[in-house]
């Protein structure tokens, strides 16, 4: 079983970068433009509002 553990975490690893990598090249003619960083920015900011938001409910903050 640790066989199948290591190669099938080795897999998704090679799988996850992988992809990363070719995503990333697929995003690079859209992310030259400012706009497209502003729109990513805007979304980071909106996740971890939404998280901060949630985790201070969460402890009775508010």
């Amino acid at each position: 079983t640790k066989l199948a553990y290591v190669l099938g975490a080795s897999i998704a690893s090679f799988v996850f970068f992988f992809s990363l990598a070719y995503g990333a090249k697929l995003l690079s003619p859209i992310m030259q433009k400012p706009i497209a960083w502003r729109i990513l920015d805007s979304f980071i900011a909106f996740v971890m509002f939404s998280l901060a938001i949630k985790m201070t409910h969460s402890v009775g903050w508010f």
